[in-house]
């Protein structure tokens, strides 16, 4: 299966996943608000496929046609020009030859319920890789990773970090 026809299977997936079932019943009972149920988990990110196909394909160029704007030296960042769907910041990491987004100063609660609808999201994108999942604890913070290794040669990283000290929570997801 080519990258183009992967990333299309997985826009229609990502599309038949946007709208549940229980939302067009919930539509449906507009007139009884009393008898609804907790509504459903946050759809995919509109257009988090198709950028995260960009990502991967200019993966060989170590993303580097999305350095833009400022570079960063401690961290030997690039700005960049390519934002994922769910996420505040994104940046080239010169030295990982590596795409990493980022959202921060979530509650651990938020942190847990966004993660979860991200890996649901990045699963769409990626039907029928099983994600591998694996707990780092440290002394600072517990990060949860999930890794989907992509066929050509690429991985999609998503992390949660939970901080033990009481600071906010982050998610980071990495395109490497």
């Amino acid at each position: 299966m080519t990258l183009r026809s992967l990333v299309l299977c997985a826009s229609a997936v990502a599309l038949l996943a946007a709208v549940p079932a229980s939302s067009r019943a919930q539509a449906q009972e507009h007139d009884a608000p009393a008898r609804r149920a907790a509504p459903p988990p946050a759809a995919a990110p509109v257009g988090l496929c198709p950028t995260l196909a960009r990502a991967v394909a200019d993966g060989p160029n170590r993303f580097t046609s999305f350095k833009t704007g400022q570079y960063h030296p401690e961290t030997k960042e690039w700005d960049s020009s390519l934002m994922l769907p769910g996420f505040r910041f994104c940046r080239v990491d010169v030295e990982l030859g590596n795409l990493n987004c980022w959202t921060e100063r979530l509650t651990p609660p938020d942190a847990e319920t966004r993660t979860a609808d991200l890996k649901r999201s990045v699963g769409a994108c990626y039907a029928g890789l099983v994600p591998s999942e694996d707990v780092e604890r440290a002394s600072t913070a517990v990060r949860s990773k999930t890794t989907w290794a992509l066929p050509v040669g690429r991985r999609v990283r998503l992390v949660k970090r939970i901080r033990t000290d009481g600071q906010p929570a982050s998610i980071f997801i990495y395109v490497e």
